[in-house]
């Protein structure tokens, strides 16, 4: 079992000399957390990316206008085996 905490800080989206008041985009931490089991020739494992499924912005262009969400949260089964 593993897990995986990230923080970033607010953050202005947009520093160029001709925007006068630059978006300052919000901070914010993610979760991710593993678990799994393996065999010899195999493995599965159980996961879940961004956990509390916090919605952050990347990017905003202004307020009202363009922006880039960062991911939701995905959980999902993997199963990984050699022959």
């Amino acid at each position: 079992m593993n897990g995986h905490f990230s923080a970033q800080s607010s953050t202005s989206s947009r520093l160029e000399p001709y925007v006068p008041q630059p978006v300052e985009l919000a901070g914010y931490g993610l979760v991710d957390l593993a678990a799994g089991y393996a065999w010899e020739e195999a493995r599965i494992t159980a996961y879940a990316t961004n956990l509390f499924d916090k919605e952050y912005f990347l990017y905003e262009y202004g307020p009202g206008a363009m922006a880039t969400l960062g991911d939701r949260r995905e959980v999902g089964i993997r199963l990984d085996d050699r022959f």
